[in-house]
């Protein structure tokens, strides 16, 4: 706490990184116990989707403790929201950028921003790797 009472905001933010290392790693875990399956029960459809593609395509396996934890701690530290896995799901699945913005609600310069700045390349499904 500062001295106003109000929470240190660095504070704020070292605890929602900590709280989505710990979603993104329970997530990983969970798909990579049955990759076949969408299994990270993330409460939406194409963040299990994409959840599922990323277990694949760095072929994580439950018993890669290390690597599940660097991989979550990586999504955490580069914010990668769930929006932005919506995002990567919906241009992954062939939509354009106009459809993307149409569909999410959101401006077609967001989802390029996004693209461009936001989502990092090693995030990327449609992206060779």
């Amino acid at each position: 706490m500062l001295p106003d009472g109000t929470q240190n905001p660095a504070y704020r933010r070292a605890m929602r990184s900590a709280d989505h290392f710990d979603q993104e790693l329970l997530r990983l875990s969970k798909q990579s116990a049955k990759p076949e399956k969408l299994r990270a029960a993330s409460g939406d459809r194409s963040v299990d989707h994409y959840i599922q593609g990323h277990v694949a395509q760095k072929s994580l396996r439950p018993d890669d403790k290390a690597e599940l934890r660097n991989q979550a701690r990586l999504m955490a530290d580069k914010r990668l929201t769930d929006r932005k896995k919506a995002i990567i799901m919906m241009i992954a699945s062939g939509q354009n950028q106009s459809q993307v913005a149409k569909a999410l609600g959101i401006s077609r310069q967001a989802v390029s921003k996004a693209l461009l700045v936001a989502i990092p390349k090693d995030f990327r499904l449609d992206e060779a790797q």
